[in-house]
């Protein structure tokens, strides 16, 4: 089963995600890790607004998620998980 949780940002999606997998026994997945994953190595890489699309489609995302809360995220082999949550990468 795939549940999807939609909402603004800061408004509770990912801790109602963590407690219903928790309570569920189900893995919990953050797609926004996804997306800051993609952004932080674009930002790293140098690649402007108008290319991104192009990046986008070419790029090769892996993203770990552990049980613990650890989130571990490459692009095109680049680890970028340290990066995921700045400032910086939540802007792009």
């Amino acid at each position: 089963m795939i549940v999807g949780i939609e909402g603004l940002s800061g408004s509770g999606k990912t801790t109602v995600g963590q407690l219903l997998a928790s309570s569920t026994g189900w893995d919990y997945i953050n797609p926004g890790v996804c997306f800051r994953g993609l952004a932080a190595d674009s930002i790293i890489q140098r690649v402007d607004s108008e290319d991104l699309p192009d990046y986008i489609e070419q790029a090769q995302l892996s993203v770990d998620f552990s049980r613990y809360g650890r989130v571990e995220a490459s692009v095109n082999g680049n680890d970028v998980s340290r990066y995921l949550y700045l400032p910086e990468v939540s802007l792009r």
